[in-house]
């Protein structure tokens, strides 16, 4: 029979198994928790990229003139005439990004790219709001608004309040005590 040294079969008190929490002796200093703030901004942002989805599939207004050139119910994913479909480029783009910056946020604890993620939702919300209210506008002249353009603003100001909140977790002290760079 070989004698073995206890310390071989049991994990030294330093070993990186015992210090996965923070406040254990031997946690990394180097590494950081992540921003309850910046994670849930990142969640409502991808509930308005849903939102949005939705509300560009609802129509948004019932023409209610002479519809025999096409649908008297359009959406912004199903415009109604032969050269629709080149507006759908911008929302389909817009929930793609919100959904890259939505994870960049939620995945990535450096402080540079979540402000520039929370810099890009706030500015998408923006816009896509102002887009949903040129629809809205320009459809309210010639018919009824339907659902899509209720959804379409609400999608928006929620990925706008998923954009301030991340932002508003880049003003917080960081809670991984590491510097604001990395």
């Amino acid at each position: 029979m070989r004698w073995i040294p206890a310390s071989v079969i049991l994990p030294p008190p330093s070993s990186p198994y015992l210090a996965m929490a923070p406040g254990v002796p031997g946690y990394p200093t180097g590494a950081r928790r992540r921003s309850w703030l910046a994670t849930s901004g990142g969640i409502v942002a991808i509930a308005g990229a849903a939102v949005i989805t939705v509300g560009c599939s609802l129509p948004y207004v019932h023409y209610t003139g002479d519809s025999s050139t096409g649908p008297a119910d359009t959406s912004v994913f199903n415009g109604g005439f032969n050269g629709a479909w080149g507006d759908i480029a911008e929302p389909v783009m817009v929930i793609v990004f919100t959904l890259a910056a939505a994870i960049a946020i939620i995945s990535w604890t450096n402080r540079v790219a979540r402000a520039l993620a929370a810099g890009a939702l706030v500015t998408i919300g923006t816009q896509t709001l102002m887009m949903f209210v040129g629809y809205d506008a320009a459809g309210a002249a010639y018919g009824q608004l339907q659902a899509g353009a209720a959804l379409g603003p609400v999608g928006a100001v929620v990925l706008l309040a998923g954009g301030i909140l991340a932002a508003a977790s880049l003003l917080c002290r960081d809670p991984g005590g590491g510097s604001a760079g990395g």
